[in-house]
């Protein structure tokens, strides 16, 4: 399975074809038959912009403000909504309780017999590009409960989970000053900027988001896209935070770090293992990094 971690198409350069952009890209993968999911970036669903302007250095909030406000041919939802039905897909349109965050939903990936997921895949909405860039405690709250869900359904250890966002949180600057790291960092982390939903005690839903992924025992992975010039991947405490490769030859591309991450799953009836690496463009493997092992519960419901 693949999963496409945002930006997959540049909306400012798209007037009319936005769908058949996702569709020639994502028919790279049909063509192989291999199943993809999507998480939306910043960029998928942002106003289209002549190309008369795009040249033009627009002023950081003026950016802020054209990016995430109305006025893309593709919104959210219809990119979402026409994902979810290719035939390859397994993405799914967030319900109405989560939006604007269109692209938040778990995918469980299956043993070849038995209903025990093997691995939960989690994609959760970061916003920009058509939405502001934040985080709303209602994600946080489904998130928690789909965690709760699935220790009440399959005990503990319930299986292990890795998550996917577009932009990552502040905690993997944390996490790279820290040091038990892998890879490379050429720009600074950009978390969302926006104003976050804010509590009457003050804490940020990003901030509970950012407790709950890096505490939450069954998580093992976060993985993030965004800052095109990182690649790493550091241990922060339980949870390992990963960044991706670029794989398209978009805006801001640095040749030399192009290539995609890989995940692999290794299971037997008495144990599991997480395990990622970086397969380069030129087809170098790098990055083998131990993400987490177990062994599964013997509960089921």
């Amino acid at each position: 399975m693949a999963v496409l971690s945002g930006d997959q198409i540049h909306a400012s350069f798209i007037e009319y074809n936005a769908s058949e952009v996702w569709q020639e890209l994502t028919g790279e993968l049909s063509a192989r038959g291999i199943p993809h999911t999507a998480v939306l970036g910043n960029h998928d669903a942002e106003p289209y912009r002549p190309p008369e302007e795009r040249d033009d250095d627009l002023p950081e909030d003026v950016f802020r403000a054209w990016q995430g406000g109305p006025g893309a041919n593709w919104t959210r939802k219809e990119l979402m909504s026409m994902d979810s039905a290719l035939p390859l897909s397994l993405s799914m349109v967030a319900p109405p309780t989560l939006r604007p965050a269109m692209s938040t939903f778990v995918v469980d990936v299956l043993p070849p017999t038995g209903s025990r997921p093997l691995l939960s895949v989690f994609h959760i909405d970061t916003g920009g590009g058509g939405a502001l860039q934040e985080v709303h405690f209602d994600q946080v709250e489904w998130l928690r409960e789909q965690l709760m869900r699935r220790r009440e359904i399959y005990g503990t250890p319930a299986p292990p989970v890795i998550a996917f966002q577009h932009i990552p949180l502040e905690v993997f600057e944390q996490a790279w000053e820290a040091g038990d790291c892998t890879g490379n960092k050429t720009e600074e982390v950009s978390p969302p900027y926006e104003a976050y939903e804010v509590a009457p005690n003050g804490t940020e839903a990003l901030h509970q988001l950012t407790s709950l992924l890096t505490t939450a025992p069954e998580v093992v992975a976060l993985l993030s896209g965004h800052d095109h010039g990182n690649d790493f991947c550091c241990r922060h405490g339980t949870v390992h935070l990963c960044y991706g490769r670029k794989t398209g030859l978009g805006s801001n591309v640095l040749e030399h770090m192009l290539g995609m991450r890989m995940i692999d799953l290794r299971y037997s009836p008495h144990e599991w293992t997480l395990s990622t690496r970086i397969r380069e463009r030129n087809g170098s493997v790098v990055q083998h990094k131990l993400l987490g092992a177990g062994t599964p519960s013997a509960r089921f419901k």
